[in-house]
């Protein structure tokens, strides 16, 4: 049995109220899901048990289910930015710029690029299309940088513009 370690209070979000989404996951994908305190066993056919511990660490991250669940096309990918390496003030002072007042600067890049963006603890989580998550990561790393969120926007929009050619 493979094993997902989860944020404690993550494991509710795997769970799912009256263990609905435990339950989903394990007939969607023909897996068998045992919870172990913040440890999550997935058993079963390895591709699809690969999956469902991709969604479960995209849950922790901080993801909805039905967020994750983007992981199960697959050309959607899942990657983390860590900023751990920032201090505890700046690190909030980062989840605040990238997250925007009211969540609007979030969602903004997240329908620029395409994406779904989760900011939680000391990491930002990436999920969609390879060429999509790296120009979601720029823009991250763009605000992380000190960059305005115009400028951060207006090099989307460019990147965009050149992926249209």
């Amino acid at each position: 049995m493979d094993f997902v370690a989860v944020p404690e209070d993550r494991v509710g979000a795997v769970i799912g109220k009256n263990g609905e989404n435990k339950k989903a996951l394990e007939k969607r994908f023909s897996v068998k899901i045992e919870v172990d305190e913040n440890r999550i066993g997935i058993d079963g056919e390895p591709l699809n048990a690969l999956k469902v511990r991709e969604i479960v660490t995209a849950i922790g991250r901080g993801f909805s289910p039905e967020r994750a669940l983007l992981l199960d096309d697959e050309e959607n990918i899942l990657e983390a930015m860590d900023l751990s390496d920032l201090s505890e003030n700046a690190r909030e002072r980062m989840r605040s710029r990238i997250i925007g007042a009211e969540g609007k600067a979030k969602s903004q890049m997240e329908s620029m690029t395409g994406t779904s963006i989760s900011v939680l603890g000391k990491s930002v989580s990436i999920i969609g299309r390879p060429s999509d998550v790296a120009i979601a990561k720029e823009a991250i790393s763009m605000l992380v940088g000190g960059a305005s969120h115009g400028a951060v926007y207006s090099m989307i929009s460019k990147k965009r513009k050149d992926e249209s050619w």
